[in-house]
């Protein structure tokens, strides 16, 4: 059932009472529901940055970082140019990363690197070379979208899928 147009006035003041909104509000629940999972997804998302600004500011052993490798290495293949980056040793001078083998052609969320990736099953995940980047072009390198993504799992997995090592997992002092 539809509200008859005419049923909904505005008050002197220019306002819709109180029992008028809450009307209006049980008749359309629908659009009700779309504010708060709208309202919803801008916190999460918000959060996630948070999250993501954190791990490019403070990188620790076992973060990932997931970049665009040509930009960093022109002798790569340019076709498949995404892939993670493990952080294994994090100093003053800088982050040394295991850089991984298995790319994308697009960018792709953490979750399908470690869902496709099988990085704890596939022995030549991770390439030979390492590379050690400072602090200053990690954070210049996020800001140009060379890095254009960075997790820290929580416990051994990312999004559910297995990661790191149980050896490896950060505890929180």
């Amino acid at each position: 059932m539809y509200a008859n147009p005419t049923m909904y006035s505005l008050s002197p003041s220019g306002f819709f009472s109180i029992r008028q909104l809450k009307d209006i509000l049980k008749e359309h629940t629908e659009l009700v529901f779309l504010a708060v999972l709208f309202i919803g997804y801008q916190f999460y998302a918000e959060r996630e940055q948070q999250l993501m600004l954190s791990v490019i500011e403070q990188p620790r052993k076992s973060d990932f970082f997931y970049v665009d490798y040509f930009s960093l290495d022109k002798s790569t293949d340019a076709r498949h140019r995404y892939v993670p980056m493990k952080v294994l040793e994090v100093n003053d001078q800088g982050v040394r990363f295991k850089v991984g083998n298995i790319a994308h052609s697009t960018p792709v969320s953490p979750r399908q690197h470690a869902k496709f990736d099988k990085a704890m099953v596939t022995k030549n995940y991770y390439r030979q070379k390492e590379i050690v980047l400072t602090h200053p072009e990690i954070k210049g390198l996020f800001d140009s979208g060379v890095i254009y993504n960075a997790r820290r799992p929580k416990t051994i997995f990312i999004d559910g899928w297995i990661v790191i090592p149980k050896s490896e997992m950060y505890l929180e002092d």
